[in-house]
């Protein structure tokens, strides 16, 4: 019983965490700088606002929606060093598909994957790198 409980609160406490939690991602290079905005509405859903500038050519492209967490399973990707981890994957599906795949354990590095996006081709959707949290509050 104890551990039901036990399970039950550390849900909980995760849930109402994630609520209304803001978080900014930021990927720079001496050419491309890739900001994410985005704020957990709950556990399943974010919203977010994607900035990527071209830093040479002074060019940008934005794009901003609303993700869902997918419900394929488990997914990973590698760091830097090729470690895999695990991630949450929020899907945006509009004129633009976009997955944000968030570090699962401390939410501190994203990846983005994109499809059917025609933004400027200097000015990319798609990671160009890893992003890593600039924590807001």
């Amino acid at each position: 019983m104890k551990k039901v409980v036990l399970i039950i609160s550390c849900f909980f406490f995760f849930s109402c965490s994630a609520q209304n939690k803001k978080d900014v991602y930021i990927y720079e290079n001496d050419t491309i700088k890739q900001t994410v905005k985005l704020s957990f509405v709950n556990e399943n859903k974010i919203t977010f606002q994607l900035i990527s500038e071209n830093i040479l050519r002074e060019q940008s492209a934005t794009i901003e929606g609303v993700a869902i967490s997918n419900d394929w399973g488990m997914e990973t990707d590698d760091d830097d060093e090729g470690y895999a981890y695990a991630v949450t994957e929020y899907i945006h599906e509009g004129d633009c598909w976009l997955s944000f795949r968030i570090d699962m354990e401390t939410q501190t590095t994203m990846r983005i994957i994109m499809a059917d996006c025609v933004p400027n081709p200097y000015c990319p959707f798609t990671s160009v790198g890893i992003l890593k949290s600039q924590r807001t509050k």
